[in-house]
Parts: C-alpha cells; sequence; structure tokens
C-alpha cells in the first residue's frame, strides 16, 4: 500500500507503505498521552527502520536474497524492481524492525554504562573493565556555532561530510517528510516546522545548486576566465567548513586541545578543500593515520569510492605551511587508499 505525501502544499513522492504510517500514528499517540518519551523514540526508531525496506525504491538483492534498504546506494534513483517486506508476519516486519532497534539500543546503553563491554585491552593492552561512565549530553545544534566555552574542550573527534559523495538533507527528507507527521505531531513539534530539511547551510559540495550562479557569472566571459557550478560547489563547501573548524579552534583548550578528523575522498579538489579550511582556521595537522573502515557497498562501487578513511590528527595553532598541506601531510597517505 502505498501513500501519497504532502508537505504543507508540496507534494513529494508516492513510495512508502501507508500500514507503517497508521500504526506509527497510533502507537506515538498513545505514547504521547502517556508522556512515555523512551517508548516513543523506540517507536520513532522503528519506523525510520521499517519505511527503509517498504518503499518503491526499496529492491531486491539476488545476491543475499533479501531486501535492500532504500539507501544500497546514496540516491532517489528508480529501481528496476522492489520488494516490500510483510509488516505483520512473524520474525518481519515490526517484530524485526523492533528486534533491530532493541538490539541498537542496548549496545548504545552497554556502551554508556560500561555494564558488559570490552575491556581494556582494546586501548591499554591491560586485562579489566572501563572506567566508570560519566554523564553524556546529546546536543542537537548547528556545528558552526556551538554551546561549549572558550577554552573547554579537551578534544573533538567527528566525521565532516565527504565533499560531494552524498546529499544528506535531500536523503533526509525521506525521513523527514514521515517523521514530521509522526514525531512532529506528537512529541517535537518546533523539530519539523519547516516543510523539508535545510539544505541551504548544508556544508557540502553540490554543483546543482550552484548553475544559476555559475551561468549568471559567466555571461560574457570566455576561456579560463569562465567559473563552473563544481567550483561554485568546492568553494561554498570549503566556507562553511571553515567555519564549523573555527568554532572548534575556538572551543578546543590551547595548547594542548587535540581534534580528529575522519575524511576520505579521491578527488584533490575534496582534499584540497579541506586542508586549506584547517589551514583557515588556524589548525595545524601533526599526524595522519589511513585506516580501511569503507564495506564493498553498492554505493562505493559506483562512486569508485576509496575504501580507506584517513584520520588527520589536528592542534590548535597558527603556523601555515608554504605548500598546502595534503601536498605536505596527507599525499603519501591519500596513495594508500
Amino acid at each position: 500500500m502505498n501513500a501519497h505525501l504532502a508537505s504543507n502544499g508540496s507534494d513529494w513522492v508516492d513510495i512508502t507503505d501507508a500500514t507503517v504510517y497508521g500504526t506509527s500514528i497510533a502507537l506515538l499517540n498513545d505514547l504521547a498521552s502517556q508522556a512515555q518519551a523512551k517508548g516513543a523514540a523506540v517507536a520513532i526508531s522503528y519506523e525510520d527502520k521499517l519505511i527503509a525496506r517498504n518503499n518503491l525504491l526499496s529492491p531486491w538483492d539476488a545476491g543475499t536474497n533479501k531486501i535492500a534498504g532504500i539507501f544500497s546506494s546514496h540516491d532517489f534513483g528508480m529501481k528496476w524492481s522492489y520488494a516490500e517486506m510483510a509488516t505483520v508476519l512473524a520474525g518481519l516486519g515490526l517484530e524485526w524492525s523492533l528486534d533491530e532497534i532493541g538490539d541498537c539500543i542496548s549496545k548504545l546503553v552497554e556502551m554508556a554504562d560500561h555494564g558488559e563491554a570490552p575491556s581494556s585491552a582494546l586501548i591499554t593492552g591491560s586485562k579489566g573493565e572501563l572506567p566508570p561512565a560519566t554523564a553524556a549530553a546529546v546536543i542537537n545544534g548547528a556545528a558552526a556555532m556551538l554551546e561549549q566555552d572558550d577554552d573547554s574542550v579537551d578534544a573533538t573527534v567527528f566525521d565532516p561530510p565527504y565533499h560531494n559523495n552524498v546529499n544528506y538533507a535531500e536523503l533526509s527528507d525521506f525521513y523527514y517528510v514521515w517523521l514530521k507527521r509522526t514525531a512532529g505531531r506528537a512529541l517535537a513539534k518546533d523539530l519539523f516546522a519547516a516543510p523539508f530539511t535545510d539544505k541551504a547551510n548544508e556544508a557540502i559540495a553540490s554543483p546543482a545548486r550552484f548553475r544559476e550562479q555559475a551561468q549568471a557569472a559567466n555571461r560574457g566571459r570566455k576561456g579560463k576566465a569562465r567559473t563552473s557550478a563544481k567550483e561554485l560547489a568546492t568553494q561554498d563547501y570549503q566556507r562553511k567548513m571553515a567555519g564549523i573548524f573555527q568554532e572548534c579552534h575556538r572551543v578546543i583548550k590551547k595548547p594542548d586541545g587535540v581534534m580528529v578528523i575522519m575524511f576520505t575522498h579521491k578527488s584533490n579538489d575534496a582534499w584540497g578543500a579541506m586542508t586549506v579550511a584547517l589551514a583557515e582556521a588556524g589548525f595545524n595537522i601533526t599526524r595522519t593515520w589511513p585506516v580501511k573502515t569503507e564495506g564493498e557497498t553498492v554505493n562505493n562501487r559506483q562512486r569508485g569510492a576509496a575504501r580507506s578513511t584517513i584520520l588527520l590528527v589536528c592542534r590548535p595553532g597558527g603556523q601555515r605551511h608554504p605548500k598546502p598541506w595534503h601536498e605536505v601531510a596527507v599525499r603519501a597517505d591519500v596513495k594508500k587508499i
């Protein structure tokens, strides 16, 4: 059963199962009325998990003989065939999605509480339990406008957008339009006030967003004087990442604070934008490690994506290298990818 979605008068796509939507609304309204926030969070999670495999863009994977999720490739490309998971069949549908979410939450709780966590041998090589867990705070906000005070953070570790690899906000609309009608109605209306996700402030290099701007800039220009939408997109990505790194530089303790970035890309443009943004923010790259992290996925095969991630260890400072940092510090590691 495919449900037609509309958001503030703007039509989206007819691709998902109306049964999932109806079940989610009923469950969320019941949990919200009972003020069971934890249960409602689980309901939201299972909805996301289930609709990813109950839509017209989730193909049948003949290799594994299973239904593949919609984002087995990072796009909304139409599929020649699709499959729908039986919602109420034992071991599938609702039961499967709740089991998957339950297992995920259990592992998160285990890591937070260190209840049955792996021994510290993973870190120090010695046996024994990890040190007692401390309270953690989860903050939803813009990376370019952090809430932390100046010089208050020991370490920042994050995995930024990989240049032009994934249009995160665009793909997030798949979930957003459903969450707007479930969590947005029952729990957090303020988080879903906009019709769709915010794409203007997203730090990615998307040439499609700069085609008109490039056309306007190139009027009357010839040859090398012309600029491309791809160049404008990379400049925008670099500017936004520099703003994020500047905020990280502000909150990190000097001089002993550290920032670790996980980044991978085969394009020199991507590495150039990333390292120049770091330099503009006042960071020095002090160490790099290539780590094999990317599995063999449909998306990686189609895009020829790198299978290794480079860990960049950065320290606050202001000294600039005479050559771009990706020429000095990471080119050797990039060649290993």
